[in-house]
Order: structure tokens, then C-alpha cells, then sequence
């Protein structure tokens, strides 16, 4: 049945004790009158205080004589385990009867909070990828979070296209036998048939933010990109349903200041979580490509601080290009002399544009950000050319090894589904130091263990290295030796 009124309240609270205090026309509505009597009962399992009109009640409606209205104030340590932790409280005034709960969005922080606590002291916590692509993300922040022990278990991913799903099922780690996959765009997704996990990863479609894809699709704001723009939209209704600890997302930095990215972290906020930010590169990644991001981590607010500001950064794994190229023989008809390109280059040059070619050798000490686009060979990302003028694009386990991505991620991929996915992916140390900042600072304070999750954390790394050191030595001739911290 319908409430006939409803009211959201701030919890009150008089000498440590919690104070509901109720008068005038919700309770004329739902009858309450001066001198009547209602009986109270506290159900301590729904959360539910319930007020109803009884001949025999043991309680009678008081009144403001001053306005000579209906007053009802509750004002007892018994509601303590009702609205413990909670601020606001939602009120139902039916007839003949109020009931008294938490208000939905305050029941949500202690609920989701309380499930992560709970998560982390039987050793897991539960993850869920939204715009998952083949999960760069999702792995580099499962890495991450996998320290003192735990287990990052990846509860779902999403994403609209899906032969960037197949690719994230057949060859990530990350995503294990028992992953939900959902093939739709976040507008089509229903938050009902997602898992509730405590960590959210998203990575909202950059295309309408990037200055690239704006110039591209002759847009002058992100939010006017059509196929993209409302996807945020989405996300704030899996958000209302999932209702996770932490949020973590990343994009490029032109989004850090656009109505999207604004109109969300003010969603986050009023939602109950503490927004913190910051902006990664190859300084931070230790990767040759140069993929700067920008990314935020919305925290529960009952839950420890996270600091962005000392996100672990990794040492360079690859001092030159040539430490992670390929031997690709000088007839491969990978080689190519793009006179089309080289004509272009001084066409925009002589018509004073500001797109400059990248070339690059095996002595070049940086490449510039492959784009999911790449293998149409365009203008401005990083192209290898050797003495004689050749030029070949980057193969797919060069990219991989540039933005210390294991090349296994796209065993079996076509060139073009490979670009795709790698172009659109993020630099995956980014990933590992934003995952291990959140195990340090929030997971740390839970277990109450910093000593122990900072050991474990270093293991943790010790191990990715060993993996990524093994890699690298497959190159032939490669013998760069690697160390994750600086």
C-alpha cells in the first residue's frame, strides 16, 4: 500500500541518545491526533520502527500547545541498533500507521560497507567491470588488489561489444569460469541482474571527451556525442543498484573537467562517497608509450582515505624501443614507404596544421598513444623506420609490451581486433598502482594489518616483475632487467 505522505529526516540526537521527533500535518494525515493512543514496536531485523493506533496502546500523541498541533517524539537508547551509522531516516505515513526506517541511501553506505568488511576478513573481495573492453583494467586492478593474500574476484563484465568480450573470456586472467558476461550498453543494462561487489571499474567511452575525437566528430563537448554521451546515464543507475565500497574510473584527462565527469563526482558524492583524483603517466607506469590518464577513486565515506597523491610507480622496463621490438624480417610486407603519408606531413605543414608524424626507431626512448585506430596506418601515432626510409606500424605484442600489457591478452586476435582493444585500453601499471593504492590505504586500515599489506604488496609485485622480466627476456636479445618501485 502507498504511503500517504513520506518524509526524509536527519537522525537528532539528544545526551548520546538518537531523537525522532515528528508533528503537524503528516500526522493529522495518517491520524494522529492529540490525546490518541498508538502502540510502538522495533523490529530490529527489518529496521523498521513501527507506529500504530491502538485502543490499548501504552502511548499517547502529544501536542504543541503553542500551535495546537499533533507532536510525536521517540527519544530512546533502544533505537540505537535501528540507526546505528545511519544520518537520515525515512518516515511512512499511512493510515493509522507511521513506520520508521534508514533512509535508502544512508542504508546503503553502512549496508555496502559492512559487505566489504566482511568480504576482506574471509579473504576476497568482489569486482565488477563496466565498459570492461578486454580488461586491461579489470586486470591491472585485480593485480592490484590481490595483496596480504586476497582474492579479486570478478563477479561480472560489461561491455556492448562483444568481440572485445570474447577476447576478455578466452585469454584474461582476470575473468574466471564463473564471470558473468553481459553483452549491452550500459543504457540497455538492467543494474537488477548484476552481482552487488564491493569494487566498481568503469571506463566511460572517451571518444566525445579526447580533443582527437572531438575534432573527429566535429563536436565542441563531449556530451554531444551521440552513440556515447548518454552512457553516464547508466552508470548512475548500476551505481543505485550495485551500490559498491569504491568506484574507480579512468579516462583521459580532457574529461577530468567536462559536464559528464562533473555531474558524476557530484552523483558520487550525494550517493555518500569521497571523491579522490589525480592524473598518471610513463612516470608513473614506467611504460615507453605515453598514455597519460586521468583517474578518480570514489571511496564510501566511512571508509578510510585513499592516497592518489603516492600511487606506487614502477621502473622503466624497457630503457629503448628496440628493447621490446620484434626481429622482423627486411622483406616482411609489413614494411611499407607511405610516400602518401610522408606528401600529407608537408601538406599540413605548408597549410600551418598543428599534425606532425612520429617517427621512431629502435634507439627512441618514447612512442606516442597507439589509438584504437592504429592499423589504418594514420598520421601523428608512432611509426618504426629503419635507415633505408621503410616504415612499419608497432605488431600487437609490441604494443602490448609498451603499455606492460602481457602480450598473452591478445593471443589468437586479428591485427585490427587487437589495435582495437589495446587502443582503447589503458597503460596497465596505471591500473596495478591505483589497485595497490587502494589495498595500502582503504583494504590496510580494515584489516587494521598496514605492516603486513605493505609486505604483501611488495610480494605482490615482486611477482608481477617476475612475470614481466620473463616476458621481456623472450625478446630476442633482451636482457633489460626490471624493478617495479623506484
Amino acid at each position: 500500500m502507498h504511503p500517504i505522505e513520506v518524509k526524509y529526516t536527519k537522525v537528532q540526537t539528544t545526551k548520546g541518545s538518537p531523537r525522532v521527533w515528528m508533528e503537524g500535518r503528516p500526522l493529522t494525515r495518517a491520524g494522529f491526533e492529540p490525546g490518541m493512543r498508538y502502540e510502538r514496536t522495533i523490529d530490529p531485523e527489518t529496521g523498521v520502527i513501527e507506529l500504530r493506533l491502538s485502543d490499548t496502546g501504552t502511548l499517547i500523541v502529544s501536542e504543541r500547545k503553542s500551535k495546537n498541533l499533533p507532536l510525536i517524539e521517540i527519544q530512546n537508547r533502544a533505537l540505537s541498533p535501528i540507526v546505528e551509522d545511519v544520518e537520515e531516516l525515512r518516515i511512512d505515513f499511512h493510515a493509522g500507521v507511521i513506520r520508521i526506517s534508514a533512509e535508502r541511501l544512508a542504508k546503503n553506505i553502512v549496508e555496502r560497507e559492512k559487505r566489504l568488511i566482511d568480504e576482506l576478513s574471509a579473504g576476497f573481495v568482489t569486482k565488477g567491470t563496466l565498459c570492461a573492453g578486454i580488461g586491461m583494467s579489470s586486470l591491472g586492478l585485480s593485480e592490484g588488489l590481490e595483496v596480504g593474500g586476497l582474492q579479486a574476484r570478478q563477479e561480472w563484465i560489461v561491455d556492448r561489444e562483444g568481440k572485445y568480450l570474447e577476447v576478455a573470456h578466452r585469454n584474461n586472467p582476470a575473468v574466471g569460469s564463473e564471470t558473468q558476461i553481459f553483452e549491452a550498453s550500459l543504457e540497455q543494462l538492467e543494474p537488477e541482474l548484476l552481482k552487488p561487489v564491493s569494487v566498481l571499474n568503469v571506463s566511460l567511452p572517451c571518444t566525445g571527451f579526447s580533443n582527437a575525437g572531438k575534432s573527429r566528430n566535429k563536436i565542441s563537448c563531449g556530451e554531444e556525442h551521440r552513440t556515447d554521451a548518454t552512457a553516464v546515464f547508466g552508470l548512475a543507475k548500476v551505481l543505485d543498484v550495485v551500490s559498491p565500497s569504491v568506484v574507480c574510473s579512468e579516462n583521459v584527462t580532457e574529461a577530468r573537467t567536462s559536464a559528464t565527469y562533473t555531474l558524476l563526482k557530484g552523483l558520487l558524492s550525494v550517493y555518500g562517497y569521497n571523491i579522490f583524483e589525480c592524473e598518471l603517466d610513463e612516470s608513473q607506469s614506467g611504460s615507453i608509450q605515453r598514455r597519460k590518464r586521468y583517474w578518480f577513486v570514489a571511496v564510501s565515506k566511512g571508509l578510510a582515505a585513499v592516497n592518489l597523491d603516492d600511487v606506487p610507480v614502477f621502473s622503466r622496463t624497457h630503457a629503448t624501443l628496440g628493447d621490446l621490438m620484434d626481429n622482423v624480417p627486411a622483406d616482411s610486407p609489413e614494411w611499407a614507404e607511405h610516400e602518401y603519408l610522408k606528401r600529407k606531413e608537408e601538406a599540413d605543414r605548408a597549410a600551418g596544421k598543428g599534425f606532425m608524424r612520429s617517427i621512431v626507431n629502435e634507439d627512441s626512448t618514447a612512442i606516442t598513444t597507439i589509438n584504437r585506430t592504429y592499423h589504418k596506418r594514420q598520421s601523428t601515432p608512432s611509426m618504426i623506420r629503419r635507415e633505408d626510409g621503410m616504415e612499419r606500424l608497432l605488431r600487437p605484442a609490441e604494443i602490448a609490451r609498451s603499455m606492460a600489457c602481457p602480450e598473452s591478452l591478445v593471443d589468437g586476435c586479428s591485427m585490427t581486433l587487437a589495435v582495437e582493444g589495446l587502443g582503447q585500453g589503458v597503460d596497465v601499471n596505471q591500473a596495478r598502482g591505483i589497485g595497490m593504492a587502494i589495498a595500502r590505504d582503504v583494504f590496510g586500515a580494515i584489516l587494521s594489518l598496514p605492516s603486513t599489506v605493505a609486505t604483501a604488496a611488495a610480494a605482490a609485485v615482486t611477482q608481477v616483475v617476475e612475470e614481466v622480466q620473463t616476458a621481456v627476456n623472450d625478446v630476442p636479445g633482451n636482457e633489460t632487467q626490471i624493478s617495479m618501485f623506484s
